[in-house]
């Protein structure tokens, strides 16, 4: 059962930003909130965990919650997936329905990469279909590409069901950010009056009492991390022949070519083990909300991601 939340949230609007790193998230909070969250000049991602900025507009206080992308540098996608499950969790089990959900995709870039496919998959799998006419889609970089080839870009991205078609038809909207305030601003206004929708992951995770690896997008992502398993497999295989029909085994014999067939063996090991621990911290980490008992744990500490977590939980009572 849902908790009512009291009437301090009827003037609050809670707007979530996902997307991968690089996309533009904390420059479009920023500019909506006239905020300053610190912004990546690099492909090494600032947004190590959730975190928010307000503004104030029309007698409502807008809040917008920057989360990490599932291809963040510091963090794992079981990490990122959990540290949005949770955070789901904790304001929906509160009585509090996110106004709207962003998804920030670049313009800019030349093809939808496999990343790019696997982080708008886990995407529609934390909304859920039904929650697909409160989200937007949001295109960035159009600064730095010609028009024409944006527009081109634009339409093939709307009209290919490999891409954005199905949340389309499920009522998602796309829509051009044109780097500035007044853009941003636009965005958000645009999602204050669309009636707000309980995703897919909360109605799991509260209303079907599931842990975050039984919800529909960690056995997404489980699917994901099983691929990337069989193909690093495959790879290690290959390498194992290759090396054994020049003799000796993988563990002996001299030369260039057996040396950088060992270094890609090794690297292919590596690779598999860490795929296999994500796999497990998929099905075992913090169970039964336990990010939020850490956060509360460390609250004295100087750790500015986790006070940042805090302040937001704070602001929206749930501390």
């Amino acid at each position: 059962m849902v908790l009512r939340v009291s009437g301090s949230m009827e003037h609050r609007k809670v707007i979530a930003v996902i997307g991968p790193t690089g996309v533009g998230k904390t420059t479009f909070i920023n500019h909506v909130c006239d905020a300053q969250l610190v912004v990546g000049d690099s492909l090494e991602s600032c947004t190590k965990n959730v975190s928010h900025a307000c503004w104030r507009t029309d007698g409502k206080e807008i809040i917008l919650v920057d989360t990490p992308g599932f291809d963040d540098t510091h963090a794992s996608q079981a990490d990122v997936l959990h540290d949005i499950g949770h955070f789901l969790k904790r304001i929906y089990e509160s009585g509090i329905t996110l106004t709207g959900i962003i998804y920030m995709y670049r313009i800019s870039d030349i093809r939808f990469s496999g990343i790019a496919r696997q982080n708008f998959r886990l995407f529609e799998n934390i909304c859920g279909n039904s929650a697909m006419t409160s989200a937007l889609i949001v295109t960035t970089m159009w600064e730095t590409v010609v028009e024409d080839i944006g527009r081109a870009r634009e339409k093939e991205l709307a009209d290919n069901f490999k891409f954005f078609k199905s949340a389309i038809n499920n009522g998602a909207r796309m829509v051009r950010h044109y780097n500035n305030a007044e853009s941003a601003r636009s965005i958000v206004r645009s999602l204050l009056d669309t009636p707000a929708r309980v995703l897919q992951m909360q109605i799991e995770l509260v209303d079907d009492k599931k842990e975050i690896d039984e919800t529909t997008a960690a056995r997404v992502l489980m699917d994901m991390l099983q691929w990337k398993a069989n193909r690093a497999q495959r790879e290690i295989q290959d390498l194992e022949m290759q090396m054994n029909a020049e003799g000796g085994g993988a563990d002996n014999g001299e030369g260039p070519d057996r040396d950088r067939l060992k270094r890609r063996l090794g690297v292919s090991n590596e690779i598999s083990k860490q795929i296999k621990m994500e796999q497990e911290k998929v099905r075992t980490q913090d169970k039964g909300g336990g990010i939020f008992r850490f956060l509360r744990g460390r609250k004295n500490r100087k750790d500015y991601r986790v006070l940042d977590c805090l302040q937001l939980l704070d602001l929206l009572g749930l501390t």
